[in-house]
């Protein structure tokens, strides 16, 4: 396994993961469920690269984690929010939308 601790793949891999935040919102939002699974699979490889590579570095966690944290948090609710809609769960929607609002405030 080559080393992930160079900081400029740390940040291609974090710039990546937030790209894919927006694609994965306009998937979500298309109801393109087999493209948003293979994105959420391209996400979910960037993500484990990143922890299997922090557990052996608490460095990497203090200085990339809360970006990490950040991007996923985002995507997660985002999703969520965009597949309730589509589902006809308006309320869910709402209410999540909501927490998405709060969540974005505290950054």
């Amino acid at each position: 396994m080559d080393s992930y601790l160079d900081d400029n793949r740390i940040e291609q891999d974090l710039d990546r993961l937030e790209a894919c935040l927006g694609e994965q919102i306009r998937l979500a939002r298309g109801g393109e469920t087999a493209r948003l699974e293979a994105l959420c699979r391209d996400s979910g490889e960037i993500i484990r690269r990143f922890v299997q590579w922090g557990v052996t570095d608490g460095e990497l966690f203090r200085r990339r984690g809360e970006r990490l944290g950040r991007l996923y948090g985002e995507l997660t609710l985002a999703v969520h929010c965009e597949l309730s809609q589509a589902a006809g769960r308006l309320e869910e929607a709402r209410i999540v939308r909501k927490t998405l609002r709060a969540y974005k405030s505290r950054a």
